[in-house]
C-alpha cells in the first residue's frame, strides 16, 4: 500500500464515520420525521417531501420535511435540488445540533421565501412555530394552527 492509498482510505474512512455522525438520523428521530408528515398530510393538499435538498443563493440544505402545494410527480424526470422555496418547513432537532444551529437556518430559510418553519424538540415534546425568528410560539400541548398554511395539528398527533 502506497502513501497516497493509505491517506485515500483515511480520508474516505473519515467522510464516511463523518456522514455517519452528522447525517444519519437516530430513532426517535425517524419516528417523528414520520410521524409529522403524517400530521401534515390534511386532504392531499400538499406534497410531503422528507429530506429533499434546497437549493438557496448557492448553498444546500437538507431539512427533514418540506410542504409543497400540490404538483404532479414526474418520476421519469428527477430535481436533483429544488430552487424553489416551499412554504412549510420542519426541523427536527437532533442531539448534536443545537436550536441557535436551526434558528440560523430558519433565517436563511424565511429570506429565501418560506412562510414558516417549525422547529420540533423531541424531549421537551415542543413544537416551535416560526413565521419570523422575533415571535415564535411554542406548543407542548393540545392543537395548534399554522396561519401562515391553515394547517391545524394536534401535538399529541406528533408526540402521542
Amino acid at each position: 500500500m502506497t502513501k497516497n492509498s493509505r491517506c485515500l482510505s483515511f480520508r474516505v474512512g473519515w467522510l464516511e464515520n463523518y456522514k455517519k455522525v452528522t447525517m444519519s438520523p437516530s430513532y426517535n428521530h425517524s419516528y417523528l420525521a414520520y410521524r409529522v408528515a403524517k400530521a401534515l398530510d390534511q386532504g392531499e393538499k400538499y406534497n410531503i417531501h422528507i429530506e429533499v435538498t434546497l437549493e438557496f443563493d448557492g448553498a444546500n440544505y437538507v431539512p427533514d420535511i418540506a410542504l409543497y402545494g400540490k404538483r404532479p410527480i414526474d418520476f421519469l424526470h428527477d430535481e436533483i435540488s429544488s430552487k424553489a422555496p416551499p412554504p412549510l418547513l420542519v426541523e427536527i432537532l437532533s442531539f448534536h445540533q443545537s436550536v441557535n444551529e436551526i434558528t440560523d437556518k430558519f433565517k436563511i430559510y424565511l429570506q429565501a421565501g418560506v412562510k414558516s418553519c417549525w422547529l420540533v424538540i423531541p424531549p421537551t415534546k415542543t413544537i416551535v412555530l416560526f413565521h419570523d425568528l422575533q415571535h415564535p410560539r411554542s406548543y407542548s400541548m393540545g392543537k395548534f394552527t399554522d396561519s401562515n398554511m391553515g394547517i391545524e395539528v394536534s401535538v399529541d398527533d406528533i408526540f402521542g
